[in-house]
């Protein structure tokens, strides 16, 4: 029977995800509903350190900012906190020097998830962005900002695309990726909009997707990023953590407890660093 929707090549990833390394995710909110499956799945997962960035400039800039000693620092005084135009709200703090420490620490941190990751996933949210009239670069984030301070921008693919070609060609120099590492495009849009084209598998607000699509998304990728063996262990992970969050009936627990044990022991011997 012919489907009803354009079939399209979903790319092999190499090297396959494996619970041996870690990936990192950077990008719109879709990055953490991913790694929220991975987190899931047993994977070490760091996602969106400076909170979601939509635009892909903006993207680059913080990524850029990690592999940099002393990055530009946009911040700014409103209402007697100190913010980042670089940085999600949650980076406020009353003094200038707490927020460059706390800034500075997060970027290092991500820097070091990211040696030890075997892929990072990127994901743009949109072209759409808020230019700063103070500098004429895009921002990550307005923090409710008064209007005025800001000039709304399309920005043309051109460009985004040269400005991630020159980042990866310098990630690779400064040999914080593998000079051998391919940029490879999963088509994790394709897959929403033509096979699951139906509203039932977006949200109430019918941009964002649901969480069942979500996961259709998330198996998608497992299909095509891991070995049996892999997928088989994931198996495992996630029906210990649905056991895990079962709570037993009556006050006796030790059956459920010695199950969770047994369970636990079990993965242990395929992936001695699971942590609960």
């Amino acid at each position: 029977m012919q489907p009803f929707y354009l079939s399209f090549p979903i790319p092999e990833l190499r090297p396959e995800l494996n619970h041996s390394k870690g990936i990192a995710f950077l990008g719109s909110c879709f990055s953490d509903e991913i790694a929220a499956k991975a987190i899931n799945a047993g994977f070490q997962t760091v996602s969106n350190p400076v909170g979601t960035v939509f635009h892909p400039l903006a993207l680059a800039r913080f990524l850029s900012d990690c592999f940099i000693e002393q990055p530009n620092e946009r911040l700014e005084s409103i209402e007697d906190r100190f913010i980042s135009w670089d940085a999600a709200s949650k980076f406020c703090e009353g003094n200038r020097w707490g927020l460059l420490t706390k800034l500075r620490e997060t970027r290092i941190a991500f820097k070091q998830a990211l040696s030890s990751s075997s892929h990072l996933f990127i994901t743009f949210g949109t072209a759409w962005g808020y230019i700063l009239n103070e500098d004429g670069i895009i921002v990550s984030n307005c923090h409710k900002a008064p209007a005025h301070f800001f000039t709304k921008s399309l920005t043309d693919s051109e460009e985004i695309v040269g400005v991630w070609l020159s980042l990866i060609d310098e990630m690779k120099r400064l040999r914080q990726i593998c000079a051998k590492t391919k940029s490879v495009y999963f088509p994790s849009y394709e897959i929403v909009i033509d096979e699951l084209r139906d509203y039932r598998f977006f949200k109430q607000d019918r941009i964002h997707p649901s969480e069942e699509a979500v996961e259709y998304v998330w198996n998608r990728l497992l299909e095509s990023s891991c070995t049996n063996e892999t997928k088989g262990l994931i198996e495992e992970i996630v029906r210990y953590r649905k056991l895990q969050s079962h709570k037993p009936m009556g006050n006796d627990h030790s059956k459920h407890d010695a199950k969770l044990a047994e369970k636990l022991n079990a993965i242990r011997l395929k992936f001695p660093s699971f942590t609960r």
